[in-house]
């Protein structure tokens, strides 16, 4: 049963995180943005990396988040994201009144541009971008009502789509310009997340625990080809390549065996930006287990929609 709910923790990454490349907003310009992300699996990568049918069968969700970034100054852009913000929907194809649907955590943090042609640093062929953060977890769900919930046959939450552990880390952006038209991006995303007693799930700790995570760990890299149609539409298209990790968790300061986790995937996508009254920018993109260990070989579908607004 604990590796059933360790699997179920993927739901909290259906959207892949605002990775991004090293530019900023320009100075009092807004971007809001609004996610939905499909994502399922029937298999899963055990803990030797052997791909194996899922033992619950199935397993689906769908998100919807937002986002909200603001140019502070032509180096600094602020933000607030929410990604996935609510997995409203899910579904476990072996117990078919339970979901894991609840409150993603949100973003806080801050993107300084230190080197770029508007950098702290001015360069014309090299990006580099860096956004210290904090993650608030936002999910809490009681557990005591989703009991009742099961032993009265209504549907019930068995885990939430957050490990609900506040989370302090950064995010580092590079992009090497080789023309007007393609450059690479390199990202890392690094989390440490402070310890926090809950009650984890309905059945695998029910009694609260002191929960010790350590770290997530993302690394992606992505190439990135932009082409401009007229001076109000140009398309990207990109590939990133993401690798995710986490080690084994400790509870009440014992190491859960066989709990850490890796993944590699791949996620083609394209946007196309409209200069128009209000300027907007549409992704769609899909992501593709490749390699994996102690998770999910999920797939997700995520479409994008940003807004541009300037006061």
């Amino acid at each position: 049963m604990k590796k059933f709910l360790v699997l179920l923790l993927v739901l909290a990454a259906l959207a892949p995180a605002f990775a991004d490349d090293a530019k900023v907003l320009p100075k009092g310009v807004f971007r809001l943005s609004f996610v939905f992300a499909s994502n399922a699996y029937d298999q899963v990568f055990d803990d030797n990396g052997d791909l194996i049918d899922n033992p619950t069968g199935e397993v689906t969700a769908l998100a919807l988040g937002t986002a909200i970034e603001f140019g502070v100054t032509d180096q600094i852009t602020a933000a607030v994201q929410w990604t996935p913000a609510w997995v409203f929907s899910s579904s476990i194809e072996a117990v078919p009144d339970a979901n894991a649907n609840g409150l993603a955590d949100l973003f806080l943090g801050a993107k300084i541009q230190v080197l770029g042609s508007n950098g702290l640093i001015s360069n014309e062929n090299l990006r580099f971008a860096f956004a210290p953060g904090l993650l608030l977890p936002l999910d809490d769900p009681d557990w005591a009502q989703e009991v009742a919930n099961m032993m009265g046959g209504d549907e019930y939450k068995v885990q939430s789509p957050s490990i609900r552990a506040i989370g302090l880390g950064f995010r580092a952006y590079f992009d090497w310009v080789l023309s007007k038209m393609f450059f690479l991006n390199l990202y890392n995303q690094t989390i440490f997340y402070l310890p926090v007693t809950k009650i984890d799930s309905l059945s695998t700790y029910p009694t609260e625990s002191e929960f010790a995570y350590g770290y997530k760990l993302t690394f992606e890299a992505e190439p990135h080809f932009d082409y401009s149609f007229s001076d109000k539409v140009s398309v990207s298209v990109g590939v990133p390549v993401t690798f995710t990790m986490t080690p084994d968790y400790e509870v009440d300061g014992v190491v859960v065996a066989d709990s850490a986790t890796s993944l590699l995937t791949a996620s083609p996508s394209a946007s196309v930006f409209v200069m128009a009254f209000m300027p907007f920018e549409f992704k769609a993109g899909y992501t593709l287990p490749i390699l994996g260990q102690g998770t999910s070989a999920a797939s997700t579908l995520v479409l994008q929609l940003k807004t541009f607004l300037k006061f």
